[in-house]
């Protein structure tokens, strides 16, 4: 270990870790050292020592007759006789998983008033797989589908078109403004507006 001593006179220790000459931040290491020491009980370890992978076997499926790997884990569970989960659903009731379509999924509206259905734990809103349908493609995170008439449970393709995010939220700020307008002129002439049921 050196004493180093700095431009206004005070002596600080650096590590006594091979050649390293950065200040002491614990047990005569610097932090870097102090850290590997820490993590790994050796101070001169770049990077940690890999794990040996677990051990498990190899296991042919009962219904497709490919080759699958098992780890120990799985194979005390019983997971070993087929190689995924349709495998398995077709060699035990021996036929295939009837899946429903989208179009016959239950469809329900959400807090902000959109069809929607779960999928996988993953939400999908009706108008937005509507317009992915028509057009053959993925919809981009910024491409954003507007309703036409207004009707949020209106997914009728005729009624929906495709804007960016800003040019969508431009359009619903323009609509409120003119809807707000059109309220102050029936105030103005004292007639009675009513909003209508749903």
């Amino acid at each position: 270990m050196e004493i180093k001593i700095v431009n206004n006179g005070e002596k600080t220790r650096t590590c006594e870790v091979g050649e390293c000459s950065a200040p002491v931040l614990s047990r005569g290491m610097c932090g870097k050292h102090y850290q590997r020491w820490k993590k790994y009980k050796d101070p001169l370890i770049d990077k940690p020592i890999k794990k040996k992978p677990k051990a498990g076997k190899y296991f042919v499926c009962k219904n497709c007759g490919e080759t699958f790997y098992r780890c120990l884990s799985e194979i005390k569970k019983g997971s070993y006789k087929y190689c995924s989960k349709n495998c398995g659903y077709i060699g035990q009731t021996g036929k295939l998983k009837n899946i429903k379509p989208m179009k016959d999924k239950n469809w329900y509206v959400n807090r902000k008033g959109y069809l929607q259905t779960t999928v996988r734990r993953k939400r999908i809103l009706k108008h937005r797989w509507v317009m992915e349908q028509h057009l053959g493609r993925k919809l981009e995170p910024s491409e954003k589908v507007h309703h036409l008439d207004g009707d949020k449970l209106n997914n009728d393709i005729d009624n929906l078109v495709i804007m960016s995010d800003y040019l969508h939220s431009k359009t619903h700020r323009q609509i409120m403004i003119e809807y707000g307008k059109a309220l102050m002129l029936l105030k103005e002439h004292n007639i009675p507006f009513n909003f209508p049921e749903k």
